[in-house]
């Protein structure tokens, strides 16, 4: 078996189309385009060294991908996948040792598997079998936005309106400090992050960012976004986080139900969020909104330093 690097010079297509076949017996598959992949391979955290091809009498039969952000040191598991046909022949086993030696030596000291279908038993088994734990339970909340909003009133010195141009600092200063102790978004983000997520997002009209503001600071945010899930585009609440020191105010909820006026307006029928078992003040809060677990997928992680 030979496991040879991602080469910037290697065509695309043939990366997308080995991990579409890889894949295409998954619960719940859907395929990869080559726009996701270019995306994909333009993060900040996309290193030649973590896209790897397995080859066996030349021909390129598994693949595997992590992402490492500069200066994190949780690695982030995209993809491991083993054509059918060469299954159970270590190849899959081979390609994480193999990433796993890469992490290290880039100063990775943990690595983690994006959301994984609970009926995705061989998912599952091969996780388990290579030391992997469930860390947390991942939920996808979905709710009709066309039942009653609740009313969401604010202490007089609170008010939510949208995020103005110039504002992208005190954003992070929110995001970053509200997500500081939860795994899968303590890396502190950058302008650049920012750009990248909603500069840069083809639904990045002013009026879908929200904030709450204090004293004329920004305490409090959230968006009103459209991003792919399992490849398909949904209206999603996005990033909602409020200062620790601002918190059972009711701004978190004044901040969803604006959120959801705006898709309600814009005449959406659902919106969903993501968030985790792990934070039951989260989930009851969305609870209380009319917001009901649609999916439940597990995040597992093992220490690899």
């Amino acid at each position: 078996m030979v496991i040879e690097r991602y080469s910037p010079e290697s065509p695309p297509g043939d990366i997308v189309e080995l991990r579409n076949r890889c894949y295409a017996d998954s619960p719940g598959f859907s395929p990869l385009t080559l726009k996701q992949f270019e995306e994909l391979r333009a993060q900040a955290g996309f290193r030649p060294e973590l896209l790897l091809t397995a080859y066996l009498s030349g021909k390129p039969v598994g693949l595997c991908l992590a992402i490492l952000r500069q200066g994190d040191t949780t690695g982030w598991l995209e993809w491991i996948g083993v054509l059918p046909s060469y299954r159970r022949r270590r190849v899959a086993k081979a390609l994480l040792e193999r990433c796993v030696d890469s992490l290290r030596v880039a100063g990775a000291g943990e690595l983690s598997v994006h959301s994984v279908g609970l009926g995705d038993l061989n998912a599952k088994s091969f996780l388990e079998s290579q030391g992997f734990k469930v860390a947390y339970h991942q939920l996808l909340m979905v709710r009709n936005v066309a039942t009653p909003l609740p009313d969401s009133p604010l202490p007089s010195s609170y008010r939510v309106r949208t995020l103005r141009p110039g504002e992208e600092e005190a954003w992070l200063r929110v995001r970053n400090e509200s997500f500081r102790e939860e795994p899968i978004a303590r890396h502190a983000w950058s302008l650049e992050d920012f750009r990248r997520e909603f500069a840069e997002s083809p639904y990045s009209e002013r009026g879908r960012i929200f904030v709450a503001e204090h004293s004329s600071e920004v305490v409090g945010v959230v968006a009103a976004w459209v991003f792919p899930y399992h490849n398909v585009e949904r209206e999603m609440v996005h990033w909602l986080g409020v200062l620790p020191q601002h918190r059972r105010r009711g701004l978190g909820q004044a901040l969803v139900v604006e959120a959801l006026r705006f898709f309600k307006a814009s005449g959406a029928k659902q919106a969903r969020l993501i968030t985790q078992s792990a934070l039951p003040k989260a989930v009851r809060l969305y609870r209380k909104l009319g917001f009901e677990v649609e999916e439940e997928r597990a995040v597992y992680s093992k220490p690899i330093a």
